[in-house]
């Protein structure tokens, strides 16, 4: 038993060893090529019922770079000398909210285009004086009063949260809710299915805050790559409801 021993610690040793060594780490790659390019894509102008407008003389500009471009009365933009890169592309025009891609990344090259036709809006001037909520049979639905009425459809939109500061900027999940021409109410259901896919749960109190939207409702929006949320550009920050909430169901 004696000798198995000793020649089980021997054949360990020369085990140990034979283990490879690892070598030093080769030189870094060099990084790839710097190329130049054209960046080209279509703005689409709105006013805040949803009505296309000219889309000329929209300012596309990016942060950090002297590149400047206006759209031509088609809405479309052509942005040349552009090199490789991630850049946040601005879009503006006067008496309209301006809209931004937060993060683009720009290979270069040759010409790229933006897939997606971009949006800008003017935001509505209407206001709201109130949202109420009722619970019928574990369906939450609300009632949302516009202070005066419209010969023309528009749309709001509710912000929701467990927070009370909740805002167009600290929220959980949203609704949009349709002001029918002539009218000055909207009135629609929120789900207990739909609180628990925003993260809210049942007996949670929820707080609410309706604003008026554009009937372009995606125009003058952006995903923000830092919060993960969807920002708002294209409301009246002025015309919104006080704060008003609700249990869960």
């Amino acid at each position: 038993m004696k000798k198995l021993s000793l020649l089980s610690l021997m054949l360990a040793l020369i085990f140990l060893g034979c283990k490879k060594k690892e070598g030093a780490q080769g030189p870094q790659g060099p990084a790839g090529p710097s190329l130049s390019g054209t960046l080209v894509g279509y703005v689409d102008v709105y006013d805040s019922y949803g009505t296309l407008q000219k889309s000329d003389s929209v300012t596309v500009s990016i942060v950090g770079k002297s590149n400047l471009s206006l759209t031509d009365s088609s809405g479309r933009f052509s942005m040349s000398n552009l090199s490789t890169g991630i850049y946040e592309v601005n879009f503006s025009k006067p008496s309209y909210q301006s809209t931004k891609i937060v993060s683009l990344n720009f290979v270069g090259g040759g010409t790229q285009y933006i897939t997606n036709r971009i949006g800008i809006t003017q935001a509505p001037v209407f206001t709201l004086s109130s949202i109420n909520f009722s619970n019928t049979f574990g369906t939450i639905t609300y009632t949302l009063t516009a202070s005066a009425s419209d010969t023309k459809a528009r749309k709001s939109i509710v912000f929701l949260s467990k927070s009370y500061n909740v805002s167009s900027s600290n929220y959980m999940g949203t609704q949009i809710a349709n002001i029918t021409a002539g009218g000055s109410n909207a009135i629609g259901t929120i789900s207990a299915t739909n609180l628990y896919q925003m993260g809210i749960n049942s007996g949670d109190a929820v707080y609410a805050i309706a604003y008026p939207i554009s009937n372009a409702n995606n125009a003058s929006t952006y995903y923000d790559t830092n919060t993960g949320k969807t920002f708002y550009n294209n409301l009246n920050l002025s015309g919104a409801t006080s704060v008003s909430s609700f249990t869960a169901p």
